[in-house]
């Protein structure tokens, strides 16, 4: 009744403007696309700053590095993160950092311990200041969703990830606006929801790529969030 009722509607992503024309009859005319933003000083760490993390952390300078950075909380399917790591076990050239804090924060590292996970690191309290640092010890940024999440609209995480400059492996419907973003660019690889297997998959499939590639992947999600999710494409 609010959404009809209201001359103007603004919305953050493609998805939502479909659902309220259609579901919720508000008329084409009224609808606005204007989406989220983000940060874009992230690609900016001092390379230095990063090797210090990764000696923080314990990871050795020359391992694969997969990052989940945001909240660990009941929607954010962190937890199924450590199910995919099980799984990788005999990888041991990959590491797992999840960076963050949340409700399932305790659930992670109970996982963690009771499976003898020594290459998934937790980083919490994870400090606004370590943003950058963070995201570019990644060589693939981790994304999971649950169900039809993804359908909702995109995610913060996803255009923190993408100004970052890393190569993303999300597990969201292929429908949705998240996969459109990734797929589109060329900025990654998109998986079904809720699999812990075909998210292993991905991971040792990006192993396999080279560096340069792998840069070239994040450069190019860089330049569509530049173009897409900043305040300088938006606010106008």
């Amino acid at each position: 009744m609010i959404a009809r009722s209201s001359e103007q509607l603004l919305v953050l992503s493609p998805v939502f403007q479909k659902l309220y024309e259609y579901d919720r009859g508000v008329p084409a005319e009224n609808i606005h696309v204007i989406p989220n933003w983000g940060n874009d000083n992230l690609a900016d760490t001092d390379t230095s700053t990063v090797l210090v993390f990764h000696r923080k952390l314990g990871i050795p300078v020359d391992a694969f590095v997969a990052v989940y950075a945001g909240n660990v909380g009941v929607a954010s399917g962190a937890e199924m993160l450590v199910d995919v790591f099980a799984k990788l076990k005999d990888c041991s050239r990959i590491y797992l950092v999840i960076a963050g804090d949340g409700s399932r924060l305790d659930v992670c590292r109970e996982q963690i311990t009771r499976q003898n996970l020594d290459r998934v690191v937790i980083h919490s309290p994870w400090k606004t200041e370590e943003t950058g640092p963070v995201l570019q010890m990644a060589d693939v940024l981790l994304l999971p969703t649950i169900g039809i999440q993804s359908l909702n609209s995109v995610p913060s995480k996803l255009i923190t990830y993408l100004l970052s400059g890393r190569p993303v492996i999300a597990a969201v419907l292929p429908e949705s606006d998240t996969a459109t973003a990734i797929l589109g660019s060329g900025a990654g690889w998109v998986v079904d929801p809720d699999s812990a297997d075909l998210m292993a998959e991905a991971i040792v499939a990006a192993t396999k790529y080279t560096s340069e590639s792998l840069r070239q992947m994040g450069f190019a999600g860089r330049e569509y969030a530049i173009k897409n999710y900043t305040q300088e494409s938006n606010l106008p």
